[in-house]
């Protein structure tokens, strides 16, 4: 009896550990792309809080963007931009800065920072994309 127990408590761990192996791993890389995005949503705050604290500057900002990210490897992309517009229920409708707003206020002057990082698994599946592409973007009024 002893022994028929055995070799079932056998069959359903050769049968379970390499699906709790494979969830084991799947858990670690799923962790490691959501520390990437949160990098690259850190690094298009960084260059938002350059523009807001020295001005608008596109190639400063990319530099504090792409630089000081730890691990990932980030791009500021699209390029930091500075605009006119009006906010509406969509996030920042783009208009003539001379333009007024629906609320009869004056269009303000957005800056608009973005980062980019492509994340690779380290685990390759038949149903995992081969990469992820990572984007992140802050805007903020500064006048």
């Amino acid at each position: 009896m002893l022994s028929e127990q055995q070799g079932t408590v056998a069959v359903d761990l050769a049968i379970m550990l390499p699906v709790l192996i494979a969830m084991t791993f799947g858990l670690v890389d799923y962790s490691f792309a959501l520390l990437q995005q949160a990098q690259v949503e850190n690094a298009a705050q960084r260059g938002l809080q350059y523009a807001l604290a020295r001005g608008f500057d596109s190639s400063a900002m990319s530099n504090v963007i792409t630089r000081g990210t730890g691990s990932a490897v980030i791009s500021a992309a699209p390029a930091p931009s500075k605009f006119c517009g009006c906010p509406s229920g969509q996030g920042i409708a783009s208009t003539a800065c001379s333009d007024v707003c629906s609320d009869g206020s004056r269009a303000g002057t957005y800056v608009s920072a973005s980062a980019a990082a492509t994340y690779v698994p380290y685990i390759t599946l038949p149903f995992v994309p081969a990469s992820f592409a990572l984007q992140s973007t802050a805007t903020a009024r500064v006048q």
